[in-house]
């Protein structure tokens, strides 16, 4: 399994994740949310997730949001 992390290391899940077909490769849609790896202080690695371009093909809703007076 290729690092996909960036780090020049493998993740803390192990190798055999990509060997049993838990990951696998998907073409990507226009609803996409793109899974940002980021490595903490302390070397592990959180999961992040960037839904920027989500929101920019969401429809978007017309009704103001409510006034608490």
């Amino acid at each position: 399994m290729n690092s996909a992390l960036g780090f020049g290391r493998e993740s803390s899940c192990g190798k055999s994740v990509g060997q049993n077909g838990v990951l696998t490769v998907c073409n990507y849609s226009e609803w996409v949310a793109n899974i940002v790896p980021v490595e903490k202080k302390d070397g592990r690695v959180r999961v992040c997730v960037d839904y920027r371009d989500l929101n920019k093909a969401s429809p978007k809703d017309n009704f103001p949001l409510p006034h608490i007076d």
